[in-house]
């Protein structure tokens, strides 16, 4: 009997740890999308060592202490969004600051970069369509993606 409450109190620290965790990432991934929607809308630049350099390290991190997405889901989410983002810069003329702020949060989200994905393409469709943009004017990117990423966390919070 002894042993099973200790079972159900180490599971209940291991939660409060990979909560606690999740907590602090989508803080600090949350700050560094708004000082990067800030630099995009001004300067159409990505911050790409804040990505490089705190991003990616938040995702590893979160694999050495096995919380969060799987090993697994991070490597294939972080394959395919860099492969889509690089044919997307190559052919549409995106930027590099793009890639890399989307593949480091793949890293981190895992599968749910793909609500972050959906919704930030949905949004620059709509801003594009319904502002009478141009085809070829750049537009950051950086603000959609924020959306995206609070939309994803609120669902990845209920």
């Amino acid at each position: 009997m002894r042993s099973n409450s200790f079972i159900l109190i180490m599971e209940h620290k291991e939660r409060g740890f990979a909560m606690i965790y999740t907590v602090i990432m989508t803080l600090l991934v949350f700050l560094v999308l708004i000082y990067s929607t800030a630099k995009d809308i001004r300067y159409h630049e990505i911050p790409i060592e804040l990505f490089l350099f705190l991003v990616i390290p938040l995702g590893a991190f979160g694999q050495i202490l096995q919380m969060g997405p799987g090993l697994f889901e991070v490597i294939t989410m972080t394959l395919i969004t860099a492969l889509c983002y690089l044919i997307l810069a190559c052919f549409f003329g995106g930027g590099g600051g793009d890639v890399i702020m989307m593949t480091a949060l793949a890293a981190c989200l895992g599968n749910g970069i793909i609500i972050v994905m959906a919704v930030a393409t949905i949004l620059l469709i709509l801003y594009r369509v319904l502002g009478g943009q141009e085809t070829k004017a750049p537009v950051p990117y950086a603000p959609f993606v924020i959306v995206g990423f609070l939309i994803e966390r609120m669902i990845y919070f209920k």
